[in-house]
């Protein structure tokens, strides 16, 4: 089992806040021998990500299953230039999926660089087998052609009705391209490799708030988050 034991080499003056990167706060969880892993990754700081309620959410639902991991990215400073999980301390090359939550286009540049800093190649034709699916989601994944470059998937409204999908996709799956042709056929999924101009993809949508698991157990942060306050979901979406 891997742990989390100061695996970027410090603590020392260089780093302006060590607790971006130290994990295992309190409710995190760290799951050995599942069929499928899967890292988040947010890309900005950690106090700006542990802000994210719906990073929340998906973290919960996937490690509510037995047979899956969620683990967390965010973004590094400018004083590390290492990414690793804040569960395990495992690097992106290590993942079955690495999933982007795009939440606006000025993020962008933020996934390439810390797709760069994990190891992978940015461009999807040189990410081959047995490295993980990249897959982006969020308010500007509506958009998708902003970055289909450089991802394999993406998630196109809401992820709770799919990620368990994927997960399991990915888990019964031997290859990149199979993988990839049966993500296409779920509602909200847009892969850019398969699907034609002429192909329409349906946002995935959730039909009641009643459906979304009420998270009674949060990741603490170490240090204070930019949204330093209990967030409860009473509508989602913008009217436009």
């Amino acid at each position: 089992m891997k742990t989390n034991q100061n695996p970027y080499g410090f603590l020392h003056s260089g780093i302006e806040k060590p607790v971006r990167y130290l994990g295992k706060e309190f409710n995190s969880v760290i799951k050995d021998n599942v069929l499928c892993r899967m890292l988040l990754a947010f890309p900005d700081t950690y106090e700006i990500g542990m802000s994210h309620f719906g990073s929340r959410i998906l973290y919960g639902i996937v490690n509510n299953h037995p047979d899956y991991a969620l683990e967390r990215a965010y973004m590094p400073w400018i004083d590390v230039k290492t990414l690793l999980s804040m569960e395990t301390a495992r690097t992106m090359r290590e993942f079955d999926i690495v999933g982007f939550s795009m939440q606006h286009e000025l993020a962008c540049t933020n996934i390439l660089a810390m797709l760069d800093m994990g190891g992978l190649e940015i461009f999807p034709h040189k990410r081959n087998d047995p490295l993980p699916l990249v897959i982006a989601g969020g308010g500007a994944a509506f958009n998708p052609h902003t970055m289909a470059e450089f991802i394999d998937a993406f998630v196109i409204g809401d992820a709770e009705p799919v990620i368990l999908d994927i997960l399991q996709i990915t888990a019964s799956t031997k290859s990149r391209k199979e993988r990839l042709v049966e993500l296409s056929k779920l509602e909200g999924v847009f892969v850019p490799s398969v699907h034609g101009k002429a192909d329409i993809v349906k946002k995935s949508t959730i039909r009641s708030l009643d459906d979304v698991p009420v998270i009674s157990d949060p990741v603490v942060p170490y240090l204070e988050a930019v949204h330093n306050r209990l967030t409860y979901e009473v509508q989602r979406g913008c009217n436009r």
